[in-house]
């Protein structure tokens, strides 16, 4: 092995799985694990991730931008131990050996469409491909989810004094429709 890591799986309080920890440190002066992917990475490019980089202090949760369901290639790893597959097949690919059919218990709910399952395999690839484009999704802070929540609110609040009955109710129409466009 060249290197240790960690590859937890981080559940939302709904029961899915739409962040992971880049490190994990099981005590708060212990040591900081690495995740597997940010070691493939590495292992790879040489210098940790950008995001790696942001998250010195081991205390940031990244948004996994998922890719749809089979958009990462699955080989059988029987047929690449046989020689089966043609080597320019998997030449300048990275491979992830993991589990993958349903049965095997290594299927974890996501936010993606199609039944939402995905085999930890093809969460760490999306992991992986998160790391080399850079592209984890950054939460807005709270401060402008608030001000942008309460915005149609007081918007509305304002507008009951100083505007008659069916104007308002328009403006609710129109702000409600906005809300959903922009959501």
């Amino acid at each position: 092995a060249k290197a240790i890591g960690h590859v937890n799986i981080l559940f939302d309080d709904d029961g899915i799985v739409r962040r992971t920890a880049l490190c994990f440190r099981p005590d708060r002066q212990g040591t900081a694990w690495p995740h597997l992917m940010e070691l493939a990475y590495r292992g790879v490019v040489g210098p940790p991730s950008p995001a790696s980089q942001a998250d010195k202090m081991c205390r940031h949760e990244l948004l996994i931008p998922y890719a749809r369901r089979g958009s990462y290639t699955e080989i059988s790893y029987s047929d690449i131990l046989n020689g089966d597959v043609p080597g320019d097949v998997l030449h300048g690919k990275d491979i992830i050996i993991g589990a993958t059919a349903a049965g095997m218990g290594d299927n974890f709910p996501t936010p993606n469409g199609q039944g939402g399952l995905l085999s930890g395999v093809e969460i760490m690839a999306n992991m992986l491909g998160a790391l080399r484009r850079d592209d984890f999704i950054k939460p807005m802070p709270t401060t402008w989810a608030v001000g942008l929540s309460l915005l149609p609110f007081w918007l509305l609040l304002i507008g009951f004094l100083r505007w008659r009955p069916r104007v308002v109710l328009l403006m609710s129409l129109l702000s409600l429709a906005a809300i959903l466009a922009a959501s």
